[in-house]
């Protein structure tokens, strides 16, 4: 049993997957290529979120910070005192390995899924300094972790607080709707309180970045300019202020860095929401909000 959350303000909330960092199996040319993505787009985020003075989540997939260039990278943006206020970092697991099946893919078991989170929780307090709350799943799925009590045992145990699993629609694909299956809109949400008490699942909604850009595996779909892109984006914002949702857009450091160096869309999408009076949140900050203001329902 879940019980929605009705946060009655128009929210934009911020997250990016950090996670090109060299797959083994690839060229060493190709390789340095998605490392060099990988690096250029956070610089990219940095910048951005720092000229605009805008907070957001940075989800970091273990492997990052096991590469000395790539940890060297985000080491030296958070000397940044301005930077360290605008920030939360939180992970997305270890290897990108999704945790539940998904089409043609073989998903981790179980004691791999502790493992990784424990490990990458471990890794961010070692490497960083930082106690991580929250956990993006790789991949994400149709209705997140519901009814995958084991799996969510496990990130319980690890005293994860937020989960942002609920990213597909009923085909598994891209985009996510703002309605679930039985016409309520898709926002965050409690998992069973009397099992997993104060554990709140924070959807997103629509498509992925690197989709509209053209790169997506999971669906096909054509490449769309910067400013249809942006368009897109504030179509949602305009929709979440007319019904004071949560907007929850999920954004790729790298694919930004091969196709928007200057973080534009990125840069009108803050600008965008912030003139027109939507409060920004990084996830944790969301987080903080729903517990503190205990606006907890069961059906809207």
């Amino acid at each position: 049993m879940i019980e929605y959350v009705r946060v009655n303000k128009p929210i934009l909330v911020v997250g990016y997957d950090w996670e090109r960092y060299g797959k083994e199996n690839l060229s060493n040319s190709e390789k340095k290529r998605q490392q060099e993505m990988g690096i250029l787009g956070l610089k990219i985020l940095c910048n951005v979120h720092k000229k605009l003075d805008q907070p957001f989540s940075l989800f970091i997939l273990g492997k990052m910070l096991v590469n000395p260039k790539i940890l060297e990278t985000i080491l030296n943006e958070l000397k940044s005192e301005k930077l360290k206020k605008l920030i939360d970092i939180e992970q997305h697991a270890y290897s990108h390995v999704e945790f539940k099946k998904l089409p043609g893919r073989i998903p981790l078991e179980l004691h791999d899924i502790k493992w990784e989170v424990s490990y990458t929780k471990q890794l961010i307090q070692k490497k960083i300094g930082v106690n991580s709350n929250g956990i993006r799943l790789p991949q994400g799925h149709y209705k997140g972790l519901q009814g995958n009590d084991e799996i969510l045992n496990e990130l319980y145990y690890e005293d994860i607080k937020f989960i942002s699993s609920d990213l597909r629609n009923e085909n598994e694909q891209f985009p996510s709707s703002w309605y679930d299956d039985i016409g309520h809109f898709r926002q965050p949400y409690f998992y069973n309180k009397n099992k997993f008490k104060g554990l709140l699942e924070i959807p997103t909604i629509g498509w992925n970045d690197n989709a509209l850009k053209g790169m997506s595996r999971d669906k096909i779909v054509k490449k769309h300019s910067l400013e249809e892109e942006l368009l897109i984006y504030k179509n949602n914002i305009d929709f979440a202020i007319l019904n004071e949702l949560c907007y929850t857009p999920l954004f790729h450091p790298w694919a930004t860095a091969m196709t928007d160096k200057n973080g534009y869309v990125w840069i009108e999408v803050l600008k965008y929401a912030n003139q027109r009076g939507m409060e920004i949140m990084s996830y944790i900050d969301l987080y903080n909000y729903i517990v503190d203001k205990k606006t907890v329902q069961k059906k809207w």
